[in-house]
């Protein structure tokens, strides 16, 4: 333990000590003990891991770059990737105005690369930099392919090892790598998906949050936002202080949670970077907080609870808002569009501190009605048509792409394409796996932030949680001399279940919802806590899989 820690411990007892009794700090500082202990002990264990071969990583954004760091310690070869000119991923390649993380900067990082950033919700700028920084402490940019897509993979069970052919992008020559081990970190926010409706009439400029370009100017423009996701939400409040009209076509509206978004301060950056204990306090804190409200609040059992919180943190604040924003004016209208009637969490949560402020604006009109196409010169609804400068499309993307459109062929010549019902509209319509991260009959293929995998907390955390399940994968087969590792089947039915089980007893399987929680009828979350899911990952049944 740093010397560091000795002193930051010392001080959190002692104000421990005057705020509480002497028993219930006892009872404290032997279960934080007990659990920082532990996971020092986790991280000493993962890092003694060692493995043999070598592995194709699809994609350098977060998830691509973490198992790259981990395998590459490791001792396998690595090779990723990308199909951009840069590392990043999402953050590489959303540029929106307002674009930033809707989860706590400490928890929206990885472990073994703290950083302190300046502010508790990072930027869109910062988050793709402090991606950048970690590919090249650690040397990754010499095994980073920029410029190509991986095609084709077939598992040649011959030699026990994938085939994957990947194009350069620039130059249209294909290549063939042959691995040991194939991850895909493609990422569920990578295809922009844009209105079904007819847009091709419209004259002026559309585009789309996912492919941002900064070039269209929206100063003193007539401007149009169609949806009120995340980056609606994020984009909206930033573009309404440049336009001269702001129209946003909303078919649901979210539950906006308030974000406080204070700079950090020296010292909390000096103690985040240099102190073990005070990374793992705060991020700790923060985890089981959203643990807690997992089980408390979008729970089935406890409907009681979630309506109380619905009403005095989200709703009467809303109204408060609106009434004082609107003094009378138009104030029964914003409330029915701007007020959601269907249970919290339903919808993904949003996060923005100026979101009632912009729809309640003089600029701002909030239209209900539904979207049928663009015309030449603007938006037609079932009820009328309204004139545009611009059209901003926040539809979101295709969550349930996964890896494809690459055609992935396992044993006895089984396309994951089939396998997974998959079509290129709608996605995968039963992404059937085993803890999200691998499938039966596709030995050695591995999934990062794959099917019901994102939990109501931050990604990153679980994308580092199933690094490490892979991590001790490879390492049994390299101890044991073997080759392949794939599921049973009977561990992945057993896991089916238990996700539909799970997933009816949250709100998160509540129809009134059209969202990703509940796409294609399969979960599209995790239903529990992360807690619950780290903990599966952290223990290899040897029963639930095939070793060769």
């Amino acid at each position: 333990m740093k010397k560091l820690d000795i002193l930051a411990l010392t001080v959190m007892f002692v104000v421990l000590r005057r705020c509480l009794p002497k028993k219930a700090v006892i009872t404290i500082s032997v279960l934080a003990a007990y659990s920082f202990l532990k996971r020092r002990l986790r991280e000493r264990r993962l890092s003694s891991l060692r493995g043999k071969g070598k592995v194709l990583i699809i994609g350098a954004g977060a998830a691509g770059l973490c198992a790259a760091v981990q395998l590459q310690e490791m001792g396998l070869e690595i090779t990723v990737i990308e199909r951009h000119t840069k590392v990043g991923g999402v953050w590489e390649a959303n540029k929106y105005p307002g674009c930033c993380a809707d989860v706590e900067s400490y928890l929206y990082q990885f472990s073994f690369f703290p950083r302190a950033f300046t502010r508790k919700w990072a930027s869109r700028d910062e988050l793709q930099q402090y991606l950048s920084d970690l590919a090249t402490s650690f040397n990754l940019n010499n095994s980073i392919r920029f410029n190509q897509n991986v095609d084709k993979a077939t598992w040649n069970p011959t030699t026990n090892m994938w085939e994957v052919t990947v194009t350069d992008t620039l130059t249209g020559k294909s290549h063939l790598h042959h691995v040991n081990y194939l991850i895909s970190a493609a990422g569920m926010l990578r295809d922009p998906k844009y209105p079904s409706f007819p847009t091709q009439d419209f004259k002026g400029q559309a585009i789309h949050t996912a492919v941002w370009d900064p070039a269209v100017s929206l100063k003193d423009k007539n401007v149009a936002i169609i949806g009120t996701g995340s980056s609606g939400i994020q984009a909206a409040s930033v573009i309404v202080k440049d336009v001269s009209k702001l129209t946003i076509y909303i078919r649901t509206p979210p539950y906006v949670a308030p974000k406080v978004n204070n700079q950090t301060t020296s010292l909390g950056r000096f103690l985040y970077e240099n102190s073990d204990l005070y990374m793992w306090v705060k991020r700790s804190a923060r985890t089981i907080f959203l643990d807690t409200l997992m089980r408390l609040v979008f729970s089935n059992r406890f409907p009681s609870i979630r309506q109380l919180v619905t009403t005095i943190m989200f709703n009467s604040k809303t109204r408060n808002k609106i009434q004082k924003l609107t003094s009378g004016r138009d104030e029964e209208d914003r409330m029915r569009k701007l007020i959601p009637t269907y249970p919290l969490g339903c919808r993904r949560i949003c996060v923005d501190n100026d979101w009632i402020e912009t729809a309640c604006s003089d600029k701002t009109e909030i239209v209900e009605e539904k979207v049928e196409c663009l015309t030449k010169t603007g938006v037609k609804t079932a009820i009328k048509c309204r004139e545009h400068d611009v059209v901003v499309f926040a539809t979101g993307f295709y969550n349930q792409r996964y890896f494809f459109p690459v055609d992935i062929i396992g044993q006895n010549g089984l396309r994951m394409s089939e396998c997974w019902n998959y079509d290129d509209e709608n996605g995968s319509s039963s992404p059937y796996s085993y803890l999200g991260i691998t499938v039966p009959e596709f030995p050695n293929f591995f999934i990062l932030n794959g099917p019901s995998t994102n939990p109501f907390n931050s990604i990153w955390l679980t994308i580092e949680s199933q690094v490490s399940h892979i991590k001790l994968l490879i390492s049994h087969l390299s101890n044991h001399k073997m080759s392949s590792c794939q599921p049973t089947h009977s561990a992945a039915d057993y896991y089916a279940d238990r996700l539909l089980s799970d997933f009816d007893s949250t709100v998160f399987s509540d129809r009134r919802c059209n969202s990703v929680y509940h796409a294609n009828g399969w979960p599209g979350s995790w239903c529990q806590t992360f807690a619950a899911y780290d903990d599966l990952l952290m223990t290899l049944k040897y029963g639930d899989w095939l070793f060769e």
